[in-house]
């Protein structure tokens, strides 16, 4: 029985890659990470969000948060990208809500490990394997951050990925669409880090002009 095929052993994606991305040497996005590695970088993935929160506040490293998620779901199983997930989100969310294990310990733990570990976790889950989600996490996450606005109890909007851009740059997105769009700013320079590591320089500068495009558009924008 064929087990599944390596696209490095496919002879037709072999011929077709080099004139496809016009560097065969460039590293292949969709291989999966040693596991042991990609659960290091869920882990730093995390602890960069949650660094980059007040009162921290070093916005610099929430792209780079995200560019580590990114990387360290590629080619992964649904369940280990939930693993992965999760990882993240406690990573992220258990540091910058310590403060809650004060007023309610149970609380604190149900909620790092059960509520925010587990959205994320959901958000790896549906988050596809391949080149998709360059595309799908960033949107997953403006998502999930939807989501943790209305839900439970209300909602609780407690440390989002528009929170690291209050001394950050990318402020001004909010005149434009809140911190939804904030969110997605962060996350676009995000995969923008990813595909410079993948060589994909032409398409880095897009996204990223893009993201700085729209965020001066904000800093004008009338209000």
């Amino acid at each position: 029985m064929d087990g599944p095929v390596d696209s490095d052993q496919h002879p037709a994606r072999v011929t077709a890659r080099p004139a496809a991305e016009g560097d065969p040497t460039r590293p292949d996005p969709t291989r999966p990470l040693p596991l042991g590695l990609a659960a290091l970088l869920a882990t730093v993935a995390g602890v960069c969000l949650c660094l980059a929160l007040p009162p921290w506040g070093w916005w610099p490293l929430a792209p780079i948060g995200v560019a580590l998620f990114v990387v360290a779901l590629g080619g992964r199983t649904r369940r280990a990208r939930a693993g992965l997930g999760w990882l993240v989100g406690v990573m992220w969310f258990g540091p910058s809500t310590l403060w809650m294990a004060g007023l309610t310990l149970p609380g604190y733990v149900v909620g790092v490990l059960v509520a925010w570990g587990g959205m994320v976790a959901v958000v790896a889950a549906l988050c596809p394997a391949d080149r998709r989600r360059l595309v799908a996490l960033p949107a997953l996450l403006v998502v999930f951050e939807w989501f943790h606005q209305q839900a439970p109890f209300g909602g609780i909007p407690l440390s989002l990925l528009a929170t690291t851009q209050t001394d950050g740059p990318l402020l001004p997105l909010a005149r434009l669409g809140g911190v939804l769009l904030v969110g997605l700013g962060v996350a676009g320079l995000g995969v923008a880090l990813v595909l410079i590591g993948e060589r994909r320089f032409r398409v880095a500068a897009i996204v990223a002009a893009t993201v700085v495009a729209v965020t001066i558009l904000g800093a004008v924008w009338p209000i």
